[in-house]
């Protein structure tokens, strides 16, 4: 196995891990901006981390493919996730990227879709990056 097959399973985890990590900081980033003013609304950045690898090993376990992304409420129906770890999301669509089709510093990693239509992407270089629609 190389890290230049695109199907290579070391290099679908490696993605995995670094989506995941990087999700945490655009939890965080989604948390300010949009639910930072309800004081009651609250989210755990590594239950959704941890939700994402389960369920990515899950299904290697399980031998199935591995989706090119799952959203929070798919997680929560899945029971890898807690209706309440995610009311911070509330209204939003949140969408984690588990197998990307790029690599590197522009990759996406997790999209967030605003009711304005506008979107908040967590870029593979750790950035956060907001785009009207």
């Amino acid at each position: 196995m190389t890290l230049r097959d695109p199907d290579s399973p070391v290099r679908r985890m490696t993605i995995a891990i670094v989506a995941a990590v990087a999700m945490m900081l655009a939890a965080g980033l989604v948390y300010l901006l949009v639910a930072s003013k309800d004081t009651s609304v609250r989210f755990n950045g590594a239950a959704l981390v941890a939700a994402a690898r389960a369920y990515t090993r899950d299904l290697q376990v399980r031998k199935q493919p591995i989706p090119q992304s799952v959203t929070l409420e798919e997680l929560v129906a899945l029971h890898f996730l807690q209706p309440g770890e995610i009311e911070a999301f509330h209204g939003l669509k949140a969408t984690i990227v588990l197998t990307a089709t790029e690599s590197g510093p522009r990759a996406v990693l997790m999209r967030v879709s605003l009711p304005d239509g506008g979107e908040i992407r967590l870029l593979g270089d750790g950035s956060v990056q907001q785009a009207a629609r």
